[in-house]
């Protein structure tokens, strides 16, 4: 079995997977990835070591409106086919599997074009501009939410395989570690929530009357233009730039606030932590909302909107440590709702693909 899989532009595109290659490696199949050419994406690649090869191409996203770097955009988009064409040809995949991101686009219509076996996996309510080109292409659509299934189509609900990951090596060790101390995460993504960070380092003194213990996640680039602002806050607050290791964090916290990523609910989730989304209202399709709002209409968490966040935040933050018998609901919803074998379905689908003769 060799299994080639494309994603990036974000780690969200590239981290899903990771649990999936590790079944099939269990399996004795062969992985390639390819990425894009971000200094994260290319860490985060080489770090695995479950990856047997990797390879970075030349791509950039397209705008959503007339601009010049369009062509630029289409220009790469060309030569980073011609090239898949020939790496597929060389490499002879059983399965090309995309996760996502631009960087998806020329690898996976290379694919269909040399007519490989496809698959595609979206990570958020709606789609994304190349699984929503792609998705009557490809051989088969795997979705984290389940929002575009219709009978007798390529399409299979199998969830978020991160969640499964977090699931299978924290979630036990978390409820044994499970602490009476009101601790709250709080995460803006990778490169901070200014509105989020600038609420809890604003309302210090609030927090600590209550004795609640903060944990602020800020991302590097604020971080370091508000050391100054940072540094006059104490105990009960630890103000950190990045970490590698958010598992630890969270398995610490009884509350997480956070951004609506589908690569972070899907850990919070995993751990069925008692989680408070804040959607940016800065992405494409509003998609982070949507992916919050999915889960809160299913009392599998709260939902708070940025504009919202000085009339409502520290009233639900101050009610869900308190009320044990809505934190229990929540979790009890959660684990009806969440799919928690996310990994081992996607690799059925793989392993099923790689068996069919007719593909």
């Amino acid at each position: 079995m060799k299994i080639l899989f494309v994603g990036g532009g974000t780690l969200g595109h590239i981290y899903p997977s990771f649990s999936v290659i590790d079944i099939i490696k269990q399996n004795g199949g062969i992985v390639y990835f390819v990425a894009g050419k971000r200094e994260n994406e290319i860490n985060a690649i080489k770090n695995n070591k479950q990856i047997d090869e990797c390879y970075f191409i030349d791509v950039i996203g397209f705008k959503r409106k007339i601009s010049l770097h369009n062509f630029s955009a289409i220009k790469k988009y060309f030569c980073a086919k011609r090239y898949c064409i020939k790496l597929l040809k060389e490499i002879k995949p059983d399965v090309v599997v995309g996760m996502g991101g631009y960087v998806s686009g020329p690898v996976l219509k290379a694919a269909i074009k040399l007519k490989l076996k496809t698959i595609i996996h979206e990570q958020n309510y709606v789609y994304g501009l190349v699984n929503r080109v792609l998705k009557n292409k490809v051989k088969k659509v795997l979705l984290s939410y389940n929002t575009d299934l219709k009978e007798g189509d390529n399409k299979i609900l199998i969830g978020n395989p991160r969640c499964s990951e977090y699931y299978k090596k924290y979630y036990f060790y978390a409820e044994k570690k499970k602490s009476s101390r009101n601790v709250v995460l709080v995460i803006g993504g990778s490169l901070g929530a200014s509105k989020i960070n600038n609420y809890f380092l604003d309302n210090f003194n609030k927090f600590k009357e209550q004795k609640i213990e903060i944990i602020l996640i800020t991302g590097k680039k604020y971080y370091y233009e508000n050391e100054e602002k940072i540094a006059n806050v104490s105990y009960p607050y630890s103000v950190i730039p990045f970490v590698n290791n958010i598992y630890d964090y969270m398995i610490d916290a009884k509350l997480v606030v956070s951004r609506s990523g589908a690569t972070t609910m899907s850990e919070i989730f995993g751990l069925k932590k008692v989680a408070i989304f804040i959607p940016s209202p800065n992405v494409s399709g509003n998609h982070q909302y949507k992916n919050a709002k999915y889960y809160y209409d299913k009392k599998c968490c709260e939902l708070v909107l940025e504009e919202e966040i000085d009339s409502k935040l520290f009233k639900v933050i101050n009610e869900l440590l308190i009320d044990n018998k809505l934190r229990k609901q929540i979790e009890n919803n959660i684990s009806k709702n969440v799919i928690f074998d996310s990994a081992d379905k996607f690799y059925k689908v793989i392993e099923s693909l790689c068996g069919d003769e007719n593909g």
